[in-house]
């Protein structure tokens, strides 16, 4: 069956309706419960954008702590990462209860829930627990949390702190009851994904009522002192209790605030955003937040399906990387001292490096510049405090997840899309590094993995590095090609062509028997057998994924593999024979490399189908992990009608837009750019003709230079494909073999 008919078949079940113009407020487009199963990861609680705080349920789930099919809501905690792989925070924990406090497990203070009483929007998180009767509201500002319970009649209300209780191990937690209103304490946990590093949350914790009741426990080896209690160990957990009597049904209000650096730290930013006990004021306050934030991208056309999916993924963009610093500037950096962030900045963490990288980072590029210049400039601090730049940080640690050096070409997006308000000089010192040397033995960043042997060899060998060879190969030679465009852009030219060369150096791994870029041993041969849709020597993937990782050397793939002609006949069966898999990062360009071998109604139809086919508005409804925004903004981009294929170019490859009008404000000056499609429906997927600002178009791709400064884009469709629109040699996309840097 030929990919086209496959497509058809795909887009014959989407709904695309026109000239729907939204007269709501945007927020009540987002459903929070988008991916909170089937592997999503998404939480549902609320959360400020970029917030510090996520006070979100936990139920028996690992990862984020959420699972819509499960029935237990353990508790509700405040720290939680947002559609990641891994199990991590859910820190500071606590959850409420009726009659007799018992806490030696978690089944003591579990409770069923239903989905009827369960809602959730931007900031504003709600459920009734069963067990107990009490009605639970969340809500959430940059750095606090508040919560209230509803207690019925005639028993005693409880609120539980089960303080040690995280998602992932918890190695030392302190709680104290400070007066009749205030709880405060800390918890310790181990690093995302298993890491060896840990963090610490400080937390402050008051009550609009003097509670009646209270006590601490500890169990297992754990000391209680009075009103405090010490985990000292894995072994052993902390917690306390505090009660009301409820002769009449009662409400209490909880306000929290966290940081990262000390309690008095978590005093500060409660104070500053939480400064009342007016639930429904805070909850307010966000939700304008979130749709001032999500007011960045307004479209035209599109049913309310469409509509909640696209303002959901939105959403999902804007919630990570974390608001780190405090209130007052101070934050905890990589050399674990106490240090002060200029005011009017902020410094961020959680930078799901590999994974972002791709699409969330120059989607940020666009509508949030001087947040990302923030971002930035958070990761230029972790370089200069812990002396060099992760992929995966956590915090202030370094957690070593994944390969390459993702967060040097985060920086090149930023720095090639205008935006310099960061430390590129002492960056650049970081990305060099990372590019050309080890990590000393003992340090707690690993650098890039096989560097030596890359060094050496021009490969990575899978007989001695066992953690995806080829990948660790692909990924550094990407960053290498980001690296060569800011030394040319920086005016060294002579290390723009040191690492022009090193980012083509995946050609070393290319095998021409077989056509794909295989594992090889260090003296040269190469792994055998060798069967491409294993996923021997590939991070999260397989041959087939990685043959087309190259974004910055499109054409040259395109020359390995012999020309346009059976470049495009493998691409065909890579994706009619069900090997590419959307719900991952390796191939999510891949539907867009036919605009680099003369056939992008190809590319255009794909991803037609794989938006209205791959994502729906339901809890099942992302392909896979969202990955902090991943998955999300891949979405984002291609409804809007284009994708940064290498997104350190700051280049985009035009598909068809299925809105029938888009208005952002991009760029620093946030100038006003329209992009506008004539005839959009489920059967008018291929673009007919292009124009930008009144003027034909006819490469099928466009750079940030091209549309940011007030760019009307304006696409005709069809129902047949236009096989002489953007199909010329002279009119493809660059790539680093044919366009330098």
């Amino acid at each position: 069956m030929k990919i086209v008919t496959i497509i058809a078949a795909i887009i014959a079940m989407s709904s695309l309706a026109v000239g729907r113009s939204i007269a709501e407020p945007l927020v009540d487009y987002v459903n929070p419960f988008i991916g909170t199963t089937n592997g999503g990861n998404m939480f549902p609680g609320a959360s400020a954008p970029f917030g510090m705080v996520q006070f979100s349920p936990d139920t028996r789930a690992p990862s984020v702590g959420y699972d819509y099919n499960d029935h237990q809501i353990q508790g509700f905690s405040l720290t939680h990462m947002s559609g990641v792989g891994c199990t991590d925070y859910g820190d500071v924990f606590l959850t409420a209860t009726t009659g007799p406090i018992e806490t030696n497990d978690v089944s003591d203070y579990e409770s069923g829930f239903s989905h009827s009483t369960e809602a959730a929007s931007p900031g504003y998180y709600r459920v009734r627990l069963d067990r107990w009767g009490v009605g639970v509201r969340l809500t959430a500002t940059t750095r606090a949390g508040m919560a209230e319970f509803r207690f019925p009649a005639g028993r005693t209300g409880n609120i539980l702190v089960p303080i040690s209780h995280t998602l992932t191990r918890t190695l030392v937690s302190r709680i104290k009851i400070v007066n009749s209103t205030t709880i405060d304490g800390s918890v310790t946990s181990q690093d995302f994904c298993g890491a060896p590093s840990h963090y610490t949350v400080y937390f402050v914790m008051q009550f609009n009522q003097p509670f009646q009741h209270q006590q601490v426990w500890g169990h297992g080896n754990a000391s209680v002192t009075g009103n405090s209690a010490v985990q000292n160990n894995e072994v052993g957990d902390v917690g306390a209790a505090v009660s009301w009597n409820c002769p009449q049904p009662r409400t209490i209000i909880v306000r929290i605030g966290i940081s990262y650096v000390d309690i008095a730290g978590a005093v500060k930013n409660l104070h500053h955003d939480i400064k009342g006990w007016n639930f429904n004021q805070v909850r307010l306050a966000t939700l304008h937040r979130w749709d001032n934030a999500l007011g960045v991208i307004k479209v035209q056309g599109g049913d309310h399906q469409t509509l909640t999916k696209f303002y959901t993924s939105l959403y999902h963009v804007l919630l990570m990387p974390n608001t780190y610093s405090d209130v007052d500037g101070r934050y905890l950096g990589f050399d674990d001292k106490i240090h002060h962030v200029a005011p009017g900045h902020i410094i961020y963490a959680n930078f799901s490096g590999w994974d972002i990288y791709r699409t969330e980072v120059p989607l940020l590029a666009l509508i949030e510049p001087r947040r990302l210049e923030d971002m930035c400039q958070s990761i230029v601090k972790m370089y200069q405090y812990g002396g060099w730049i992760d992929r995966w940080p956590q915090d202030n640690t370094y957690t070593n997840v994944m390969c390459g050096s993702p967060l040097t070409t985060a920086m090149v997006t930023a720095w090639t899309a205008g935006l310099h308000r960061f430390d590129i000089h002492t960056a650049y010192q970081g990305m060099w590094k990372d590019a050309t040397e080890p990590a000393p033995p003992g340090h707690p960043y690993a650098g890039e993995t096989g560097i030596t042997y890359l060094n050496r060899l021009g490969y990575i060998p899978y007989n001695r590095i066992g953690y995806g060879a080829v990948s660790q190969t692909e990924e550094d030679c990407y960053a290498y090609s980001a690296l060569a465009l800011l030394s040319s852009e920086l005016g060294n030219s002579g290390n723009a062509r040191i690492m022009a060369h090193r980012a083509l150096l995946y050609r070393n791994l290319f095998d021409p028997k077989t056509g794909f870029i295989r594992p090889k041993a260090a003296n040269g041969s190469w792994l055998s057998p060798f069967n491409p849709n294993s996923g021997h020597g590939y991070v999260e993937g397989s041959g087939w994924e990685y043959l087309w990782f190259v974004p910055q050397d499109v054409a040259g793939l395109i020359h390995l593999l012999g020309g346009d002609k059976p470049f495009n006949a493998k691409l065909d069966e890579f994706f009619n024979g069900h090997h590419y898999d959307p719900s991952n990062e390796p191939d999510l360009q891949a539907p867009f490399l036919y605009d680099y071998s003369g056939e992008p109604w190809k590319t255009q139809a794909l991803v037609r189908a794989l938006v209205s086919s791959a994502y729906h508005n339901n809890p099942a409804g992302l392909p896979g992990n969202d990955d902090c925004g991943t998955m999300s903004a891949w979405y984002i981009f291609s409804a809007i009608g284009f994708y940064p294929t290498d997104p350190a170019r700051d280049d985009y490859e035009l598909v068809s837009p299925i809105f029938s009008q888009v208005e952002m404000r991009v760029g620093l000056n946030r100038h006003r750019m329209i992009v506008t499609a004539y005839n959009v429906s489920k059967r008018d997927r291929y673009i007919e003709k292009v124009s930008l600002n009144g003027k034909a178009w006819e490469r099928p791709w466009i750079s940030l230079k091209d549309i940011e400064d007030r760019g009307r884009l304006y696409y005709r469709l069809g129902h047949n494909p236009n096989k002489s629109w953007g199909v010329s040699e002279k009119v493809r996309p660059p790539s680093l073999s044919t366009s330098g840097v």
